[in-house]
């Protein structure tokens, strides 16, 4: 609906993520806080 009507629309699959194999949703375990930001912010600038 978004991208129809003109916006850039963007899913970042973050650390954690399943369907990646174990090692990355285990990948998680104990930087819950930081990975999946740092991985949201480097998707934000791979479209900006």
């Amino acid at each position: 609906m978004f991208a129809a009507r003109g916006f850039v629309v963007a899913e970042v699959n973050f650390h954690g993520s399943t369907g990646y194999g174990q090692k990355f949703t285990d990948a998680i375990s104990q930087h819950w806080g930081d990975y999946p930001y740092q991985d949201l912010m480097k998707g934000v600038d791979v479209v900006a």
